[in-house]
């Protein structure tokens, strides 16, 4: 295991997958990059968590209940409501260049094709968190 680097013991993430393979893996990864993180296990349970004050939201775009697209409208739409500065929402998803634009004209920050392997996600949330 690597050592838990300092600046990263503060910044605490919201993974939000259904796929219990994929979320073991992605929590293992986070927690192995030193990062806090907490599990929604569909977009009702993000929108019910996101809220708890995370600094970076891992969304998986295919979800039951409420699609990753759907939670990102309305994350945006609370945090234009409140003027709150916008949460880092990442999406992680099988790559389609409509489901890319769809997720572009939502909000999201950025786009990657999962499953996502620890040394690329290890940059992008370098990129995001530590700029």
């Amino acid at each position: 295991m690597r050592p838990m680097k300092k600046s990263l013991k503060f910044k605490k993430i919201l993974l939000v997958e259904d796929s219990p393979i994929v979320q073991q893996v992605h929590m293992d990864y986070l927690k192995e990059l030193g990062y806090k993180s907490d599990l929604a296990q569909d977009g009702e349970e993000a929108l019910n968590m996101f809220k708890n004050g995370y600094d970076l939201i891992l969304l998986d775009i295919r979800l039951p209940k409420v699609n990753g697209i759907e939670v990102t409208k309305e994350i945006r739409c609370y945090e234009k409501e409140k003027n709150l500065k916008p949460i880092i929402i990442i999406a992680l998803t099988a790559f389609n260049q409509t489901v890319k634009e769809d997720c572009e004209i939502a909000g999201v920050d950025d786009f990657y094709v999962k499953p996502i392997e620890i040394h690329d996600l290890e940059k992008v949330l370098k990129r995001w968190l530590h700029n």
